[in-house]
Formats: C-alpha cells, sequence, structure tokens
C-alpha cells in the first residue's frame, strides 16, 4: 500500500508519497489548477501506483482542499 499526503494551499498543494515500507518515494508540488489536478493519474501510473494501492490522506485547509478532492473522486482515487 502506498500513502499519499496532500498539504493545500491557496495556490498550490504539496503531494508526499510514501512507498510500503514508510520511505518517501517522491514529492512534488502542483498549481491547484484543474490542468494540474487532471495530471495525478498519470504520475501514479508512472510509479506503477493505482486506486486499489493507495491511500490518500488531504489536509482540509478553509475550501481550498475541495477541487483535489473532488477531481480525485471523479477520477477514481
Amino acid at each position: 500500500m502506498f500513502h499519499l499526503g496532500i498539504d493545500v494551499s491557496k495556490k498550490s498543494a504539496r503531494y508526499f508519497i510514501l512507498d510500503e515500507s514508510g520511505s518517501k518515494l517522491k514529492a512534488f508540488t502542483l498549481v491547484n489548477d484543474k490542468e494540474s489536478l487532471e495530471s495525478l493519474p498519470e504520475r501514479f501510473k508512472s510509479l506503477s501506483i493505482t486506486a486499489d494501492n493507495l491511500l490518500i490522506g488531504i489536509e482540509a485547509t478553509g475550501s481550498f482542499w475541495e477541487n483535489i478532492y473532488s477531481l480525485s473522486q471523479k477520477q477514481g482515487l
């Protein structure tokens, strides 16, 4: 099981992916826009991560997390 932590702010979000052993696999920042969020599934695919082996935790800061959550749900994550 991989773990994804998302630290949300107004203009961007920081993503941290941990592998099965809890080691940091990848970290990246994306602007909070539709194009960036739509790139998430391809980023996971390149790391051989599927929705079945991914657990996501998202910081619910104000309303900034809502777009990330909604689009992730639509993408099957």
